[in-house]
């Protein structure tokens, strides 16, 4: 039985873990989802500090998407090493420093930086986006469509305060064979050129949490500590 932290990616909530962390717990494992709620990548740092603190030491801490910016901003926060694995799940792996929009095409880093000089937030990518980048299709798609919400473009905005690279915890990269964006193919290629990283492929979308949580439950069995 492990504590196992999920944190969710960008636009998301905790709703995107249901069925997965239905079926952790009904293998014994204790769950803890937060949900991020406003704010900058800081802010859901700390957030997902607070949750760590309730757990005893020995976490399995599970980031998803921008949910890996989350996780390496926890493992630089997590100075008692609470987590004794950090699972990055096809996510963005950000070193000290770093933030989601050196990542990304100078012109998409330009219009979060406008949005955020005019008080707005980043919206949801459009809809006829999500099958492709997501595998949200049909009935996934139609639940995800009133929960999906917009971000605050400090998350993609703001690096990772601190470095996450001074932790020991084991480390694996699950890299989502059914996610065509070449992003997450260099995310993949960076923990693999880091020998403290474990690394597999899950078959299944971006989302696959939500469209096969089995197939997701079993990659992260073969990594929980």
């Amino acid at each position: 039985m492990a504590d196992i932290l999920l944190i969710h990616g960008a636009w998301q909530g905790a709703w995107v873990w249901d069925a997965l962390a239905a079926d952790l717990r009904a293998r014994g494992h204790r769950v803890t989802v937060p949900d991020f709620v406003g704010g900058a990548l800081g802010d859901h740092g700390l957030q997902a500090a607070e949750a760590l603190a309730q757990l005893a030491p020995g976490v399995t801490a599970v980031g998803h998407s921008y949910g890996g910016c989350v996780l390496s901003q926890l493992l630089a926060l997590d100075g008692a090493g609470h987590i004794a694995a950090a699972i990055y799940l096809d996510a963005l792996l950000p070193r000290g420093g770093e933030a989601l929009a050196d990542f990304v095409p100078v012109d998409v880093g330009d219009t979060w930086r406008a949005l955020q000089a005019q008080g707005a937030p980043v919206p949801v990518r459009p809809r006829g986006d999500w099958a492709q980048l997501w595998g949200l299709r049909g009935a996934d798609a139609a639940r995800a469509a009133p929960l999906l919400r917009p971000m605050d473009p400090g998350a993609f905005l703001t690096p990772v305060a601190g470095d996450p690279d001074v932790h020991s915890a084991h480390r694996a990269y699950l890299r989502c064979a059914g996610n065509p964006n070449a992003l997450f193919d260099r995310m993949a290629a960076r923990a693999a050129a880091d020998n403290r990283f474990a690394c597999a492929t899950v078959q299944g979308p971006h989302t696959v949490m939500v469209t096969h949580p089995e197939v997701c439950v079993a990659a992260l069995a073969a990594q929980i500590a």
